[in-house]
């Protein structure tokens, strides 16, 4: 049996979308999420200070109104009906670099979006000290709870997970990892739930 972990914001919640409304509606921008080519999103909006781009993401992740990804509740529910996943080990691991202080709130969201049996750590280190940029150190949990499978949408810390764990990754598509080489045999790129499903299908069967 496989532990698989994953990624929270733009992996299961579209985080990105909504702190891009917020700011085009606060400060009359027009972006867009096609726009965010980089996972900084103060590169989308160069007109606005570090405090604004920051309370912009302070407010995301604070929110318990985020819109789920595509089929992401579907499948880690696992309960799609052409595919299912018994060999998966549970609690579903969701690992995210939020700050302590929206935990609880953060698992009210989920509960509230039908996500199952999962178990939550954030990577963060300092307590409530808002690190949103800083690349977690999620190889730390992923050796800790030896998770076999981790989703993740930041190149960098993909990267990170190979090179400091034995976890394969699934690169999950968005528009600032487009561009990505794989350079691992463990590097595995999705652009879609439905293809999250069926590679974790492969990797239980041992093909991939």
């Amino acid at each position: 049996m496989l532990k698989l972990g994953c990624d929270l914001d733009d992996c299961i919640v579209d985080t990105s979308t909504w702190c891009i409304n917020w700011i085009n509606a606060r400060y009359n921008q027009t972006g867009r999420l096609e726009h965010k080519i980089s996972y900084d999103i103060a590169n989308m909006y160069p007109t606005l200070n570090k405090s604004q781009i920051k309370d912009a993401i302070f407010a995301a992740i604070s929110t318990t109104e985020l819109s789920p990804i595509q089929d992401a509740i579907k499948y880690l529910n696992n309960t799609n009906n052409h595919i299912k996943l018994p060999l998966l080990k549970l609690p579903l691991f969701v690992i995210s670099h939020r700050p302590e202080s929206v935990y609880i709130s953060t698992v009210r969201m989920l509960l509230k979006l039908g996500l199952k049996n999962f178990y939550m750590e954030f990577s963060q280190n300092g307590g409530d000290s808002f690190k949103a940029m800083s690349m977690p150190d999620k190889a730390k949990i992923i050796n800790k709870h030896r998770i076999d499978i981790f989703i993740e949408d930041r190149i960098d810390t993909a990267k990170d997970i190979i090179n400091k764990t034995e976890c394969t990754v699934i690169l999950f598509c968005r528009p600032w990892n487009s561009t990505y080489i794989k350079s691992s045999n463990r590097l595995l790129y999705a652009r879609s739930w439905q293809e999250i499903n069926g590679l974790l299908a492969l990797k239980l069967s041992g093909i991939v």
